[in-house]
């Protein structure tokens, strides 16, 4: 009776892997995700969710990912990205690594407001899937900005972080309501990883201020 308890438990478990893969490749193809880090990336997710029974939801692909993949992944996705911000032109490549390496991944709904007006502005958001809109005032109807894939939003933390400024009460705050228009997949730079970033890395922190 035991065994056949046990077969049926494995029988659900692959039944649930199988039912995801599809949702997977699909995030995979996505974001461009090459052949080699496909095969791993399923090889962990098959080997976590047989030894721990867990959901691989698609916007939780992180968290089911081990560290090394996680941080090889952060950079794939969002290298690029930070390396092409304005301010970060001149900015060493291992700074920009560690940068990625701080990353959190973030998922919000349509509708949701990021960084509401007049509040401050606690981290650096690179969009890798879904819209957002920017609004001058709360009860606009025109979005005044539309940020998409690739676009990053938050980059006066740039400036906030470069003179060591005394505290997170000093954060800059936003003057417009930045809201997504669809849901929105990204990774988060939140400011107090940003000042651990420029205080391993002064003597490299070099901002592009004459673009």
């Amino acid at each position: 009776m035991r065994t056949t308890t046990q077969e049926e438990i494995r029988k659900k478990i692959r039944k649930k892997i199988e039912s995801k893969k599809e949702d997977i490749n699909t995030w995979m193809k996505r974001y461009h995700i090459d052949y080699e880090m496909k095969k791993e990336i399923m090889k962990n997710i098959n080997k976590i969710l047989l030894e721990e029974d867990k959901d691989a939801e698609v916007e939780n692909l992180f968290n089911v990912l081990p560290g090394y993949m996680k941080k090889h992944l952060k950079r794939l996705l969002c290298l690029k990205t930070l390396s092409q911000v304005e301010l970060l032109q001149l900015m060493d490549d291992s700074v920009l690594i560690m940068m990625c390496d701080c990353l959190k991944p973030v998922t919000y709904a349509v509708d949701h407001i990021i960084f509401p007006k007049e509040h401050p502005i606690d981290r650096m958001l690179l969009i890798i899937e879904g819209t957002v809109w920017t609004y001058g005032t709360s009860g606009e109807e025109t979005a005044t900005k539309e940020l998409g894939k690739g676009d990053v939003y938050g980059e006066e933390l740039l400036m906030w972080a470069s003179p060591y400024k005394a505290g997170i009460d000093n954060l800059p705050t936003s003057n417009e309501n930045v809201k997504c228009h669809t849901q929105v997949e990204g990774f988060a730079l939140s400011a107090k990883d940003l000042l651990k970033v420029v205080s391993k890395h002064e003597q490299r922190w070099k901002l592009n201020l004459d673009p």
